[in-house]
């Protein structure tokens, strides 16, 4: 799976991205900068690309956001995507959810458990401490804990679903990859689909248009003078 993943220092792409959450359609033409393990910019415009909506600049210790059409910014961890997604998402998962590589809750000397789906001739992957996936698939047994679950392609060994489930709380996390293009000499899935079930449904079906590696950027995000600080909910 690692030999297989897309590899790169630096990614540059632009999507066109259609988000629901809880039934209402949002579209936006978004831009993705980032620096593998260290940081990931992302632009956020109305289509067409004339308005600025927001721009976020995310690393492992903390999130800097503007919301630009509400003249607000945010400065914090990572808590505050999980608050706006109602999820339990980490740095390294949003990172390989954006382009098809895994992202693993397991321990590096855990043992895999895996199976041959036949019908659609993929590759299955589930964690050794949860419950037997195969069993669990033929309805012989119950997910009493968290799951994860990876699909892979039978040939290029490439994901083509990793698929997030915590019976505990109640949520899922779902990325579907297809679309698999080798354009301007990058393999990589073109079209993801990321669905979110907890507190609130969130999908993004995101289509990119142009996705380019190992070209350095500068990724900064200049808060300005004149914006309010998000009121940051405490319980």
């Amino acid at each position: 799976i690692k030999e297989s993943e897309l590899n790169y220092n630096w990614i540059v792409a632009k999507a066109d991205v259609d988000v629901n959450i809880d039934g209402e359609d949002h579209k936006f033409d978004v831009k993705i900068k980032s620096k593998k393990d260290s940081a990931i910019w992302i632009s956020i415009q109305a289509v067409g690309g004339l308005i600025d909506i927001a721009k976020l600049n995310i690393t492992k210790d903390s999130v800097k956001m503007v919301i630009y059409i509400k003249r607000q910014y945010f400065k914090g961890d990572f808590n505050y995507i999980n608050d706006i997604l109602n999820a339990d998402l980490d740095y390294d998962m949003l990172q390989a959810a954006l382009f098809g590589n895994s992202a693993s809750f397991y321990d590096e000397d855990e043992k895999l458990n895996s199976i041959i789906d036949r019908v659609n001739c993929h590759y299955m992957l589930s964690t050794e401490r949860k419950r037997k996936l195969k069993r669990i698939m033929s309805g012989q047994d119950s997910l009493k804990h968290s799951l994860q679950t990876m699909t892979l392609m039978n040939d290029s060994y490439k994901i083509v679903n990793n698929h997030f489930e915590d019976v505990t709380t109640n949520r899922v996390f779902n990325a579907q990859y297809d679309n698999f293009l080798a354009k301007d000499s990058v393999f990589a899935p073109h079209d993801v689909n990321i669905e979110i079930k907890a507190e609130k449904k969130i999908t993004l079906k995101i289509n990119y248009v142009r996705i380019e590696i190992n070209v350095p950027q500068k990724i900064a995000l200049t808060i300005p003078k004149n914006y309010d600080a998000i009121p940051i909910k405490k319980d």
